[in-house]
């Protein structure tokens, strides 16, 4: 459990630290509002944290998946096998992220997302430095979803550890959901949902 609540911690405070940090160099560079100002080149604009994926699911539930995963990676015995299971999950993870950013600067430029946000900015969906961030650490966490799976489907880990990353990854996908229904995520059936209304 100390394992857990420690990379808990330090996966939440990069995330938060991160995603404020770069939002701040894109604001600073003039690539997106600052804070309070919800239009954006003719179209409402979306900070990091109103997006309920990213404000919860990312900041919470992924950073408890993260600290499940290692925890169940220290306890089992890595094989030749395990280590290339793990190798393809990371490459499947590499281009999961190439088709997700290319999906989304394709919305963006087509107008299909009548919107801007922290990531992706005028004009046509340029990535801003913020974006640039979340690509890595999307990759990333790309790959640390697949791993947990990897997990419920493969090694003995301990019944407490496989319920926590199930439950995180049914979390986030619900997070997910709810941004994919009320504004538009990732190109996919609610893509030309209409726009989030800032409160």
């Amino acid at each position: 459990m100390k394992l857990f609540g420690i990379v808990y911690v330090l996966s939440l405070l990069v995330v938060l630290v991160g995603f404020e940090l770069f939002q701040w160099f894109s604001i600073a560079a003039g690539q997106i509002p600052p804070r309070g100002i919800h239009t954006w080149a003719g179209k409402p604009f979306l900070h990091w944290d109103m997006f309920v994926c990213q404000r919860y699911g990312d900041l919470f539930f992924l950073s408890a998946l993260n600290a499940a995963v290692v925890v169940a990676l220290g306890r089992v015995k890595l094989t030749s096998g395990s280590k290339l299971y793990l190798a393809v999950i990371a490459t499947l993870a590499i281009i999961a992220t190439i088709l997700w950013v290319m999906s989304v600067k394709k919305q963006f430029a087509s107008g299909v997302f009548n919107r801007w946000d922290w990531g992706f900015t005028a004009p046509n969906g340029a990535m801003t430095f913020a974006g640039k961030f979340h690509l890595v650490y999307f990759a990333i966490e790309a790959a640390a979803i697949g791993t947990g799976l990897l997990f419920l489907l493969w090694k003995p880990i301990g019944l407490w550890i496989r319920v926590v990353i199930a439950f995180c990854i049914v979390a986030y996908v619900v997070t997910a959901i709810i941004d994919a229904k009320t504004i538009g995520m990732s190109g996919g059936p609610f893509a030309a949902s209409r726009p989030a209304t800032p409160k």
